[in-house]
């Protein structure tokens, strides 16, 4: 995984600085892309307490990618002189994270859609329950109905 706190250089001044640059870049990167795919997974398959459990890490390792990410635009004139072999790959990574990030979005969005539709049933059901049950036309009570109550659930999965 990525440090965070280590320190990006300020000027690239030696291929080597380039290449410490770029691994740093493609460390978070792929350290993000594997957070991002187990919560993928662990969403797709309906385990949502499991799938949420590590939004601490991918919270740091998002903070992580964006500062190695300013780095790299910082230092990217001086990267394509010193290191040009070297940017295709990150460009790869780059690219491969995105379709990560964008299955992630997709699923989180399915189960966003799928819980809301769950609340939606239930808040239905109970008020279906309030409503008396007699014979007749159904918009004519022999008493007045109640209107149903709020409809309350645990935040926690």
């Amino acid at each position: 995984m990525a440090q965070p706190d280590r320190a990006m250089p300020a000027a690239l001044t030696s291929r080597a600085d380039a290449e410490a640059l770029v691994c740093r870049v493609m460390e978070t990167i792929t350290a993000l892309e594997a957070a991002l795919e187990t919560e993928t997974q662990h969403l797709a398959a309906g385990r949502i307490r499991q799938g949420l459990a590590g939004d601490r890490a991918k919270a740091d390792l998002t903070g992580a990618y964006l500062a190695a990410i300013t780095a790299a635009k910082t230092n990217a004139v001086a990267a394509k002189r010193l290191a040009p072999d070297l940017l295709p790959a990150l460009g790869t990574a780059q690219a491969k994270l995105h379709a990560a990030a964008l299955r992630n979005e997709a699923v989180l969005a399915t189960a966003k859609a799928v819980s809301e539709g769950l609340v939606r049933a239930m808040a239905d059901e109970v008020a279906k329950q309030a409503r008396p049950q007699a014979y007749g036309v159904p918009a004519r009570h022999a008493m007045p109905a109640r209107a149903p109550g709020p409809v309350a659930f645990s935040g926690r999965f």
